[in-house]
């Protein structure tokens, strides 16, 4: 902890230091791990406090770990660390708060310009700037990862944008930093989805985005939700259809495949497609 203290201002540009989630971890680790250790208490809040200055550095702290409060209110019962720890709960708590006010903000701003008459690869450009600043909030992600499902079947000529290396790339590190967060794994499906289906231009662009990879990463994690599944296969479905596809796919994840058609023997519709993805990238 009072290693950490001492990097809290980068003596550069003379400014808070950007705190990880690993920093915070490690400051709040050593502080749950002695409860009643004042000097360990009393360092760890003396770094957190000034940490958190920094807006950004408050919203990690806030974000990465579910027992903060705890920890903090266990710190607050010691007069070493009491003026600290209660310092530290009132700035998160107004973190939240201003938060909370973006991400309304954000929001808004999301679902106002996929109703207004903008032009669709304008409309594209601003939920991805959007989706880039407010990426650590899962509410403001869905929201747009929803706009894009929006855009595609009513504006069509969003698809161009959409498809673009950039915005597929934000999609699949939605999908890599939620990687526990479902709903987020099946909108970003759902859009690669319609995507495929709409062209076989869209199906190479997933293709050469390694959609495919990061879609057997993603059934990994979740084999057991039919759900996740079923949104799985419709994009595999799709793409499986292009030989290049078959490029990408290894042994051991065509077996993965089976192992999980095998599971879900009970929804005949589910194996049939899963039958036929793996029939296709064997072909190729």
């Amino acid at each position: 902890c009072a290693i950490l203290s001492n990097s809290v201002v980068d003596t550069r540009s003379q400014s808070v230091s950007k705190a990880s989630t690993e920093e915070f971890k490690a400051i709040l680790s050593a502080m749950s791990n002695h409860p009643n250790h004042p000097a360990v208490q009393r360092a760890g809040c003396f770094a957190l406090k000034n940490y958190i200055f920094d807006d950004e550095n408050a919203r990690v702290l806030r974000l990465c770990a579910t027992n903060l409060n705890v920890i903090l209110k266990t710190a607050r019962n010691l007069d070493a660390c009491q003026e600290d720890a209660e310092a530290i709960l009132n700035r998160l708590e107004l973190s939240k708060t201003e938060d909370a006010s973006m991400e309304a903000l954000a929001r808004s701003s999301i679902e106002e310009v996929v109703s207004n008459d903008c032009s669709a690869a304008d409309a594209v450009e601003t939920i991805i700037d959007l989706l880039d600043r407010y990426r650590w909030s899962d509410t403001v992600v869905g929201t747009g990862l929803d706009a894009f499902s929006i855009l595609l079947p009513t504006r069509p000529e969003a698809a161009g944008s959409i498809a673009q290396v950039r915005t597929l790339q934000l999609m699949l590190d939605v999908m890599s930093e939620y990687s526990d967060r479902v709903i987020l794994q099946e909108k970003c499906c759902q859009i690669f989805s319609l995507l495929a289906e709409t062209s076989r231009e869209y199906r190479y662009a997933l293709i050469d985005a390694t959609v495919f990879q990061r879609l057997i990463s993603t059934l990994k994690n979740h084999a057991d939700k039919q759900s996740v599944v079923e949104h799985v296969f419709a994009v595999l479905d799709e793409i499986s259809k292009e030989r290049e596809c078959s490029v990408y796919i290894s042994v051991s994840d065509i077996m993965f495949l089976q192992d999980v058609i095998m599971e879900y023997q009970h929804k005949p519709g589910l194996c049939y497609c899963g039958n036929r993805i793996v029939s296709n990238l064997q072909d190729g």
